[in-house]
């Protein structure tokens, strides 16, 4: 009895580290894709038409209202929603917001020759400040695929290194045991610190985002229109770590470039 609780035991054990990995590869995975585009692509297309019918005739609010109950959504639809709020808020004179909706318009459409000129043309017209992403978290929320992408192949290299773990002790050029154990160990841990990493930056890093208002504290000040990146700082407010030292920013001024993200 005791031989076969030892065995059973032993099994379990040899399994932990297949059991572990795969969890890993599918937790990174999740990371990877991401949770869907939020919306409904019908709602968005028939938001996308009445918003259009209104801009034709010249009912300005009402459309920015009509595209507005589409988002958020992804897409095509939502590329579409995102251009057409952007050149509605153009053509009020409402630049900080057609600079807004133009940044979201280029993430869901990256290299459309229409939103990129319409995009370029509202940062000439408001000529404010544009800061870069700050320090190392802020170049990894520039690359928001980075992460989860290493997580994903490191999560894959340690699984691979499990199964072919036998296979490679009887190769001609036979690896000590340990020094397999020890490799499979330290990938799985890479694995899981950039899964964590990519976790710790959708909730708590850097994010694109542009002024709607103006926003001061102490002796800074910036304006309406200004290209930063954000961090949330507790009450619904902002911090911008790459602007004047100490600068929150109330969320009525913050829009957040992130689909979904914000106002």
């Amino acid at each position: 009895m005791s031989g076969l609780v030892a065995r059973l035991l032993g099994d379990a054990k040899r399994g932990v580290p297949a059991a572990v990995a795969t969890i890993g590869l599918l937790l990174a995975s999740a990371a990877l894709l991401g949770a869907p585009a939020d919306g409904d692509p019908d709602e968005a297309a028939a938001a996308l038409a009445r918003g259009n019918r209104l801009a034709r005739r010249g009912e300005l609010d009402a459309a920015v209202q009509a595209y507005g109950a589409g988002w958020p959504a992804g897409g095509a639809a939502g590329a579409a929603l995102a251009y057409n709020l952007g050149t509605t808020h153009h053509r009020m004179e409402q630049l900080p917001q057609a600079l807004l909706w133009y940044r979201r318009a280029a993430e869901l459409a990256p290299g459309d020759p229409w939103v990129n000129e319409n995009l370029e043309l509202a940062r000439a017209e408001l000529a404010a400040s544009r800061y870069p992403a700050p320090g190392l978290p802020g170049r990894l929320a520039a690359h928001p695929a980075a992460a989860p992408l290493a997580a994903v192949l490191l999560a894959w290299t340690a699984l691979a290194l499990w199964l072919l773990r036998p296979r490679l002790l009887r190769s001609a050029h036979r690896l000590p045991e340990p020094l397999l154990r020890h490799a499979w160990a330290a990938v799985a841990l890479l694995s899981l610190g950039a899964w964590t990493v990519a976790v710790a930056l959708a909730a708590w890093g850097p994010r694109p985002a542009v002024l709607l208002d103006p926003c001061a504290a102490g002796g800074g000040r910036l304006e309406a229109g200004s290209e930063v990146w954000v961090t949330p700082a507790g009450d619904g407010s902002w911090a911008v770590p790459g602007g004047p030292p100490g600068l929150v920013c109330p969320a009525t001024a913050v829009g957040a470039v992130t689909v979904g993200g914000g106002r």
